[in-house]
């Protein structure tokens, strides 16, 4: 590098963290985690029915017979019941918790 490429690449450097401290100052700072709300109808039977079902299919990607076909959907149909059970099975306790007394707005 020579005397010449000096001033402008300091001025450079300037400039950029000028820019940058701008951009600390006025973008909003995030955690970078983000967590979707919790369900209220999952339970352990759910979570574990959805557990054994994603090993299904990871062995059916993995290893494409028809065997792990097979068993990827007998889970695949065992988890989509089991959830539609716990939904069902969630809203008619919700239904049930609720008396005259409960408030009018929820949340």
């Amino acid at each position: 590098m020579n005397d010449q490429d000096a001033p402008i690449d300091d001025i450079f450097s300037e400039f950029v963290d000028i820019i940058k401290n701008a951009a600390d100052i006025s973008i909003q700072k995030t955690t970078g985690k983000y967590s979707k709300p919790k369900v209220p109808w999952s339970n352990e039977n759910c979570k574990e029915v959805t557990k054994d079902k994603k090993k299904a299919f990871n062995a059916h990607k993995k290893d494409r017979t028809e065997d792990n076909k097979v068993e990827f959907r007998k889970q695949r149909a065992l988890e989509r019941g089991t959830t539609k059970k716990c939904k069902i099975d969630s809203w008619r306790e919700y239904l049930g918790s609720i008396t005259s007394d409960s408030t009018k707005y929820v949340g």
